[in-house]
C-alpha cells in the first residue's frame, strides 16, 4: 500500500516535487467501517461518498476502538475530550461521568468547487447529560485534508495529489506579478483610497551587487519629504509570536536609518522583505520596525491610524504559517505535512471501482488567524498576499482564489467578512443588515489571542473607524449607538476562561470586558419591549486622540420592565417555590453566564440580582422573553453577570425522544411561565456600568 502512495505522479506546477510521506498510514478494521446513526439516515456502504455525506461514528465504538489501537479513532476521541475540556466540563468534574454512547462523531465531507476536498469532524450529544451542539472555538474542529494518490479509483473525483510545494520558485512569484497587475489594471474596488497616505515611516529596500552575491539592505525613512502619489509601499502582516529583540526604539534608531542588511533582520520579517523585492515593490512597512516600541504615545498614535496604513498600502503581505517571528514564511510546504498523521478510508468511485483516500489532518486556520490583531489587518487591506501551509492565496476586492487552485477560496465567512470591509468604503451596507454585520466581525474577531487583554478595543479599533466613516454611527467601546438595545445580547461562550484582570479593559455592558469568544444569537430575538428606552450611554477614552480605542470607563443608562431573580450558587437558576411572584423564576431559561465557579461568586456575593426584559414573548414562535441579567450592591449601579433567553422547548428536554405527550406538556408550561415572566413588574431606569 505505500509503494501505490509513493509512486503518484505530479504534473503542471513545477514548483512541485514528490514529497516525503509518513513512515506509515493508518488503517484498521475499526476505521474502516463506518456506523451510521439509525433512523437518521439510510446505511451507505463504506467509502459512499455523495456530495454533502456525513459519516457518523458512535462514541462508543469510537472509545472502544481508540483504546485497542486505532490511531484515528484515537485522535477523534481525544477530540472530545479536548472540547469538553474547553467549554469548562473538567472543572464541574462533568468528564468522567459523559457517556460515550449517547455521543455521535460526524466526519462531513465538503466539496468547494464540485470535488470532495476537506473533511470536518465534529461531535455531537443525541441526548443526555450533555445536550446540544459543541463545536466551540469554531477553530477547534478536526479537520482533514482528502487526498488521492494518481491512478487510484479515488482520484476520478477527488482533485488533490500529495504534494511538496516551494514557495521560492519561480512560478509562485510569477503567479503573485500576475495577480497584482491584473488587479491594479482591471479592478475598480481595489484602487487607492480618494485621500492617498503614507505611514510616519517606511523601510526602504536597496539591493547591490557584492562578491558574495546580492546584498540586501533595508533604510528606515521618515516619509514627510517623500512623494505620496509616487511611493508604493507593502504592509506585513504576522505573528510576533512573543517579545521581539529586534524593534525600533531609541537605542537602535540610528541604527535603522544608517542601513542594516536584511539578513539579521528575524527570519519572517527577512522574508518579507525577499516577497516585497521580487514583486518590484521598494518601501515596505513593518510595525516592529515603523513604530517606536519604546514610546506608549507614538504607539498610541500609529495605532489610530491603522486602518489608513493598510487601506493605503499597495499590497499587504501576510506571513500566515509561521507561528512567530523568527520562523519564516518561505520554507517548502508540503501535504501531508511533517510530522502529520495519514488515515486510509475506503472510497467508491462514481464508476463503481473501489479505491482509498488519505485524510491528511491539518487546520483550515492558519497561525495568523487565531491572533487578535492581524483579522483588521487583512480586513482593511485592498489586497492580501496570504502564505499558508498548504499554498499561496491571493485576495483583493473582486478576487479570492488559490495558487494550485486545489480547495475552492478562504472559508466563507472570512470572505464575506472581507466583502463587508470594502462595503464600509463605499457605504453600500443595508441598513437592516448593519447590526448583524458587525457582530460577524465581533464574533470572528473575540476568539482570536491577544498577548495583552488591554489591547482588546485598539486591536479592532481600525476596523471600527472605518465603519464609522460610512455609517455616521457612535461608537461605544466596541458597540454601536444605533444597534442598541439589541447589541447587547451577546452571549459569553467562555465563562470558565474568565479571571480576576487587573487591567480594566470595557464596561460590563460590553463584550470586550471578557476573555475569548462571543456569540450573538440574533435568530432567538424577538420585539424589543416597547417599555425599554436606551437613556444614555457615555464613555470615557484612554486617550483622546484614539477616540475608537481603550476606554477607561462607561456607563449605560436604560429603562425598562426590572425582576429580582435568585441565583443558586451554581450555573443554573433555582426555581424557587413563589407563589408571591417576587423572584423571576428563570429554570426554563436558556441563560447563558459571563463568569462561572470563584469570579461568579465573587462578582454575586453580598449582590442582589435582576433580570432586565429586552425583547418581549412572542406566541406565535414560542421565543422570548429574553435580556440582560444584572448585579448591584448598593441598588445604584448595576454590572451585567450574563443573558437569559426562552426558546420553546426540544425533544432532548424530554425522556423518550418520541414522547410528543410530554414535549406538548413542557411547552404550555414554558409558555405559561413565558407569558407571565414579567407581569407586575415596573418600570425602571437602570445605570450599568
Amino acid at each position: 500500500m505505500m509503494d501505490d502512495i509513493k509512486s503518484f505522479q505530479l504534473g503542471g506546477d513545477k514548483d512541485m516535487t514528490e514529497p516525503r510521506f509518513p513512515e506509515s498510514i493508518h488503517s484498521c478494521n475499526f476505521c474502516n467501517v463506518q456506523e451510521l446513526d439509525p433512523g437518521m439516515e439510510p446505511k451507505r456502504t463504506a467509502g459512499d461518498l455523495s456530495s454533502g455525506t456525513v459519516i457518523r461514528y458512535r462514541g462508543s465504538r469510537v472509545r472502544d476502538g481508540a483504546l485497542k489501537g486505532c490511531a484515528f479513532f484515537k485522535d477523534i476521541f481525544n477530540s472530545l475530550q479536548s472540547i469538553l475540556k474547553t467549554h469548562g466540563y473538567e472543572q464541574r468534574n462533568d468528564l468522567p461521568h459523559f457517556r460515550p454512547e449517547n455521543w455521535i462523531h460526524e466526519l462531513f465531507f465538503s466539496y468547494y468547487t464540485g470535488h470532495l476536498e476537506t473533511a470536518r469532524g465534529t461531535w455531537r450529544c443525541a441526548m443526555g447529560e450533555l445536550w446540544g451542539d459543541i463545536q466551540r472555538p469554531k477553530q477547534k474542529d478536526s479537520c482533514y485534508f482528502v487526498l488521492a494518490c494518481q491512478g487510484n479509483a479515488a482520484a476520478e473525483s477527488i482533485p488533490i495529489r500529495p504534494f511538496l510545494h516551494d514557495f521560492r520558485g519561480q512560478g509562485s512569484t510569477s503567479w503573485a506579478k500576475q495577480r497584482l497587475l491584473e488587479c491594479e489594471n482591471n479592478h475598480e474596488n481595489c484602487t487607492l483610497p480618494s485621500s492617498p497616505f503614507l505611514p510616519t515611516r517606511l523601510l526602504r529596500i536597496d539591493a547591490s551587487s557584492e562578491k558574495s552575491g546580492m546584498c540586501v539592505r533595508i533604510y528606515l525613512i521618515t516619509t514627510s519629504e517623500l512623494d505620496i502619489a509616487k511611493t508604493k509601499y507593502a504592509t506585513l502582516s504576522y505573528c510576533w509570536g512573543g517579545s521581539q529583540k529586534f524593534q525600533l526604539n531609541d537605542g537602535s534608531e540610528n541604527m535603522l536609518k544608517g542601513g542594516i542588511s536584511a539578513t539579521v533582520l528575524p527570519k519572517t520579517l527577512c522574508d518579507a522583505v525577499e516577497v516585497t523585492r521580487n514583486l518590484g515593490i521598494r518601501w515596505i512597512w513593518i510595525d516592529s520596525l515603523c513604530i517606536r516600541q519604546d514610546s506608549p504615545e507614538d504607539k498610541t498614535t500609529e495605532v489610530a491610524q491603522m486602518h489608513m496604513i493598510y487601506a493605503g498600502s499597495f499590497i499587504t503581505i501576510s506571513a500566515s504559517r509561521a507561528e512567530r517571528c523568527g520562523q519564516g514564511f518561505l520554507h517548502q510546504c508540503s501535504l501531508p505535512a511533517p510530522g502529520t498523521t495519514g488515515y486510509r478510508l475506503p472510497f467508491a468511485s462514481p464508476s463503481g471501482r473501489l479505491g482509498y483516500v488519505i485524510l491528511s489532518s491539518g487546520q483550515m486556520n492558519s497561525p495568523i488567524d487565531y491572533r487578535g490583531w492581524t483579522l483588521q489587518e487583512h480586513l482593511l487591506a485592498r489586497r492580501v498576499l496570504r502564505f499558508t501551509d498548504y499554498q499561496l492565496h491571493w485576495s483583493c476586492g473582486v478576487v479570492s482564489m488559490h495558487e494550485n487552485d486545489f480547495m475552492g477560496g478562504l472559508p466563507s465567512l472570512h470572505v464575506r467578512l472581507l466583502d463587508q470591509a470594502y462595503k464600509m468604503y463605499k457605504g453600500i451596507r443595508a441598513k437592516d443588515q448593519d447590526c448583524r454585520d458587525w457582530m460577524d466581525i465581533v464574533e470572528q474577531y473575540a476568539c482570536r489571542q491577544l498577548s495583552d487583554e488591554s489591547d482588546k478595543l485598539p486591536a479592532i479599533s481600525g476596523i471600527a473607524r472605518a465603519w464609522a466613516r460610512t455609517s455616521n454611527d457612535t461608537y461605544l467601546a466596541g458597540l454601536w449607538k444605533s444597534h442598541l438595545p439589541l447589541g447587547l445580547l451577546w452571549s459569553c461562550a467562555q465563562p470558565f476562561e474568565q479571571g480576576n484582570f487587573q487591567a480594566y479593559r470595557a464596561p460590563s455592558w460590553s463584550w470586550a470586558s471578557i476573555v475569548g469568544q462571543v456569540d450573538w444569537f440574533d435568530h432567538n430575538f424577538t420585539e424589543v419591549d416597547p417599555m425599554l428606552e436606551v437613556l444614555s450611554c457615555v464613555t470615557n477614552l484612554t486617550h483622546l486622540e484614539a477616540p475608537y480605542g481603550a476606554v477607561q470607563s462607561g456607563l449605560l443608562v436604560i429603562q425598562g420592565l426590572l425582576h429580582q431573580t435568585v441565583f443558586n450558587n451554581a450555573p443554573e437558576l433555582s426555581a424557587l417555590a413563589n407563589k408571591d411572584r417576587e423572584y423571576l423564576d428563570l429554570y426554563l431559561a436558556d441563560v447563558h453566564l459571563d463568569f462561572w465557579d470563584e469570579i461568579l461568586v465573587s462578582k454575586v456575593e453580598g449582590s442582589r440580582m435582576f433580570s432586565l426584559q429586552i425583547c418581549c414573548f412572542d406566541e406565535s414562535t414560542g421565543k422570548g422573553p429574553s435580556g440582560l441579567l444584572l448585579v448591584t450592591k448598593d441598588g445604584k449601579e448595576f454590572s451585567r453577570i450574563g443573558v437569559f433567553f426562552f426558546e420553546p422547548p426540544q425533544s432532548y428536554e424530554v425522556e423518550e425522544l418520541n414522547d410528543f405527550q410530554a414535549l406538548l406538556e413542557l411547552s404550555e408550561t414554558r409558555k405559561l411561565v413565558q407569558r407571565s415572566a414579567f407581569q407586575g413588574s415596573v418600570v425602571q431606569k437602570v445605570k450599568i456600568g
